[in-house]
Order: structure tokens, then C-alpha cells, then sequence
């Protein structure tokens, strides 16, 4: 059987391989317009691996600025406390760090309804990752990869997300841990991405469409405190300098959760982590994990 990993959750690129699998970029930025390619299996997931795979194409316009601003209202984000336990290269110290990240606002309309939500939980809850607050969207999301040493933070864009709710965009922020620190300090050692989440035309399983700057970025940030105007001014607020770097297909059975590209993720030993595992058995966890959900006060 083959599983994956969410990368709107992980911090890994997964690589689509072969001529079948040759990934489009941005076309028609005026009218932001992309072609999501993903792999995805004609047979149900769950059947064996050696049946053979089939290539879907899924063609939507990039939502963006669907809303405008006298749309939305702010919804609180609260703060949040995460601990990170890491081990450095070749070092027999483990370092234990606290990252208080500090609480933001998102924006979305009060009346707005999406399908990809209850998908979202529905993953969620097969790796026993519990949320916090009430709500019929996911706001926020953290976790802490060991394999990459990276804090991972998603907010969901509301208003670039589409009006009809089929795709909802998340700005995602990575922050790598700092050797000299000998920690994670927020605002230092950022990437971004964006995650286009949507689902199957069956909805049976959930889509991800992961973008990335098609330069490197290096706002100048506060230290103590992540970045997150890069996405609403200067190179990363035009959908033209972004560019596709992955895209699968996710579904969820059993505890496991299943992708088109050949990873899986399981529940952790501890609570509020994931394991990873990638197509070669290597395996490392996402933990910490801070889910909140939410809607317009």
C-alpha cells in the first residue's frame, strides 16, 4: 500500500518522478490561472500498490483577493506555547526549547461555507490530533519537524481563498532552527509557501496543491515574531511570483493516511505527533502539533 504525508503539514518537497508526472507552473497570471497536477490512484486507496496508477489532472484558477477587505471580518487566532526537544548533528546533548508564538488575526467572511473543512478534520482525526476552539474552519495549524528542525505555521487566507469555498489557502511560514540561538527564533531563518487545499472530484479524498516563491525571499522581520506581512505586500503578495512545487492527493482509513506519492502518516508514541514515513522506511516525527479552529466573532 501506498501512504504519504500531508505536506500542507510536512516540511519535506515531495518530488513527482517520470514523464507522466511533469508538473505545470502558473499560466496567465493576469487571470491567475494554474494547472494542479496530481497523482492520484483510480482504484481505491486502500487496494493493493500493485494496481496501476492513473494521472488526473484537476484544472482551477488560482483564488486570489476573491474578497475585499469590507467582506471579512477578523477572527482572533490565540496565542500559543510550543516545546521543542531537538538533537543536533553529531552532538549527544538533547536541547530543549520554548517558542511562544504569539497570537495573529485571520480574516474571513462571516457567512462563508466549504466542504474542505470537514475532510480536514477527517484526517486529523485518523492521526489523533486533537483541535482547540469552536468553529467550522481550521485557522491555524503548528508543528515542529524533527527531520528538517523546522517549525511549521499555517494560517488560512481568507481572502484569497475561492468565494465558493472548493479551495481554501493557507500562508505557511517555516522556520529553521538557529545554531547560534541554539533554538528557533521567529522572524529569523524563514521560507515560505502556500497550500491550496480542495477536494477530490469525488470528495472522497483531499487535495493539495503546495506553491512556492519563485525567488528567494528575505523580508526584513522582527525578530520574536513571524513574518507573516510578507503575504500581504511586496514580491509574495502577486500570484505571478509563485510557482507549483508539488501536489497530491490524501485520504484517510484505519489510522493511516494514505498519498498519491508514497508517503504515510501514522500517530506518533506521544501525544499531539505524527510519523512520517517516507517510500524508502525511513521515519521521523511532526510534534507538538497546535490545531485551532474557529469562525468570524
Amino acid at each position: 500500500m501506498r501512504i504519504n504525508s500531508l505536506n500542507a503539514f510536512t516540511t519535506n518537497h515531495l518530488n513527482f518522478n517520470g514523464e507522466n508526472n511533469k508538473r505545470n507552473g502558473m499560466k496567465n497570471a493576469a487571470k491567475a490561472a494554474m494547472v494542479a497536477t496530481a497523482l492520484s490512484a483510480l482504484a481505491p486507496m486502500h487496494q493493493s500498490c500493485e494496481k496501476e496508477n492513473y494521472v488526473h489532472n484537476h484544472y482551477f484558477e488560482i483564488p486570489t483577493d476573491t474578497f475585499t477587505q469590507k467582506e471579512l471580518v477578523p477572527t482572533p487566532v490565540p496565542p500559543q506555547i510550543i516545546f521543542i526537544e531537538t538533537q543536533l548533528p553529531g552532538d549527544t546533548v538533547t536541547l530543549r526549547d520554548t517558542i511562544q508564538i504569539p497570537g495573529d488575526t485571520v480574516f474571513i467572511k462571516d457567512d462563508w461555507k466549504s466542504d474542505v473543512p470537514p475532510k480536514e478534520e477527517e484526517i486529523l482525526d485518523n492521526l489523533g490530533i486533537k483541535t482547540t476552539g469552536n468553529g467550522k474552519f481550521i485557522l491555524s495549524t503548528s508543528f515542529y519537524d524533527r527531520k528538517n528542525n523546522e517549525l511549521v505555521q499555517r494560517h488560512l487566507n481568507g481572502k484569497s481563498s475561492s468565494r465558493d469555498g472548493s479551495i481554501l489557502v493557507y500562508n505557511v511560514i517555516k522556520t529553521r532552527w538557529d545554531d547560534e540561538s541554539e533554538g528557533v527564533v521567529l522572524g529569523k531563518n524563514e521560507k515560505f509557501e502556500k497550500h491550496l487545499v480542495y477536494l477530490s472530484e469525488d470528495k472522497r479524498e483531499l487535495g493539495m496543491k503546495i506553491l512556492q516563491p519563485k525567488v528567494d525571499i528575505k523580508p526584513a522581520g522582527t525578530e520574536g515574531k513571524s513574518s507573516w506581512g510578507a503575504f500581504t505586500k511586496g514580491t509574495l503578495s502577486t500570484p505571478g511570483n509563485w510557482e507549483d512545487a508539488n501536489a497530491f492527493f490524501m485520504s484517510a482509513e484505519n489510522g493511516i493516511v494514505n498519498l498519491s506519492n508514497g508517503f504515510s502518516l501514522k500517530s506518533a508514541m506521544v501525544d499531539q505527533a505524527v510519523t512520517v514515513t517516507n517510500p524508502h522506511n525511513s521515519e521521523w516525527d511532526l510534534r507538538e502539533w497546535n490545531v485551532i479552529k474557529g469562525d468570524p466573532d
